[in-house]
């Protein structure tokens, strides 16, 4: 199989890291392939072999993300206290904040999708809908909750991280520890 090939393998990354440095310098939307293959010094036909589109490898950096995010949290587990789990994703971040950066800058509505159901993992179930409603109050709390912690992180990460860890995980457990948030969290 050619996804176990060596040379499939190296090109994959090169790809890879060269869209992450593309996509800390250059608006996502004004990309082109060809500035992507000349990054990588790879041919058209070699970035096809790997994808079908800059959106395609977008939404695979944004996977490899989701992934990391996912593998913290679940390593944290839910015996973890909130405190644990933030700090151990926010060293995470620092780890991969070129990817994260990479994301962010290209975010997407998929993006936010996909970390909201990471997330929502992680707090307490929502209870059935009633037939004439389309949401209720604990499923836009959710939501809300969700973007806010990413509010907070994609700040960070876009200045660079500059704050001090201890600076970002105070305002993260503010806003998870806030009354309006108490009823959604899990073990807290």
């Amino acid at each position: 199989m050619r996804t176990t090939d060596r040379r499939f393998i190296k090109t994959e990354k090169i790809i890879f890291n060269s869209m992450v440095d593309l996509l800390q310098k250059s608006d996502p939307e004004s990309l082109l392939i060809d500035d992507l293959v000349n990054e990588a010094d790879i041919n058209k036909s070699t970035f096809y072999l790997h994808y079908q589109s800059l959106d395609q490898l977008i939404s695979a950096i944004e996977d490899r993300l989701i992934a990391g995010i996912s593998s913290v949290l679940y390593g944290v587990g839910e015996s973890g206290s909130l405190e644990e789990a933030f700090k151990a994703l926010i060293d995470w971040i620092l780890e991969n904040k070129k990817m994260a950066n990479a994301v962010l800058r290209s975010s997407t509505y998929r993006f936010n999708e996909k970390i909201e159901n990471l997330v929502k993992q992680f707090l307490k179930p929502l209870k059935p809908l009633k037939r004439n409603k389309i949401a209720d109050e604990n499923a836009f709390k959710q939501g809300a909750f969700v973007q806010a912690e990413v509010a907070i992180l994609r700040i960070w990460i876009m200045d660079g991280c500059h704050f001090d860890r201890d600076v970002i995980l105070n305002q993260c457990l503010s806003v998870a520890k806030d009354s309006y948030f108490a009823d959604l969290l899990k073990n807290c």
